[in-house]
């Protein structure tokens, strides 16, 4: 495989990867506003959440594979570089802690709001009563995983910038 077509497979790779994690954050930031004001609308989004978080795995897995064929492209002289070692430990990170993590919490998004009728009350406020005990404890376990995907977020996005500063800089 020559080297510019090597190139050019990551560069789309890490275009999907990084593309699909940041509409996730901006899909997750409008499911959880949109929660609060209208939970039908926030139900509607709950599918797509799942949806564009496997668009990003299936980004960060072909970025592996198009990494490897960039290295066997130059006969692996990159290979052992300390840059290169953790660049691809924090690829792997990002890779698995998607499919891992947030693949399942989602999930979970999706099922709690299925099973939440649009009739029940939806309190704004984290502490107050709800009208409904099925859908305070719905309310409850969603912002759980709320908080969880949020550091979910701050993590894959921090990890994307050291991916990033190591690939550019390739720090020794």
């Amino acid at each position: 495989m020559s080297y510019s077509f090597a190139f050019l497979a990551h560069f789309i790779a890490v275009a999907v990867a990084f593309g699909a994690a940041v509409c996730d954050m901006v899909i997750n930031r409008v499911f959880w506003r949109l929660l609060e004001v209208s939970p039908p609308k926030a139900e509607a989004l709950a599918p797509l959440m799942t949806t564009v978080g496997s668009m990003a795995a299936i980004g960060g897995l072909g970025t592996l594979g198009s990494g490897f064929a960039l290295l066997a492209s130059v006969q692996f002289a990159h290979w052992g570089a300390r840059w290169l070692s953790l660049k691809l430990l924090l690829f792997v990170f990002l890779t698995a802690n998607g499919l891992l993590f947030a693949k399942s919490r989602k999930h979970k998004v999706t099922l709690l709001m299925s099973r939440w009728s649009p009739g029940e009350a939806v309190q704004p406020a984290a502490g107050r009563a709800h009208s409904e005990a099925t859908g305070g404890e719905v309310l409850d376990e969603l912002r759980r995983i709320e908080s969880s995907l949020r550091l979910f977020h701050r993590t894959q996005l921090g990890a994307f910038v050291l991916v990033f500063v190591l690939a550019v800089f390739k720090l020794e």
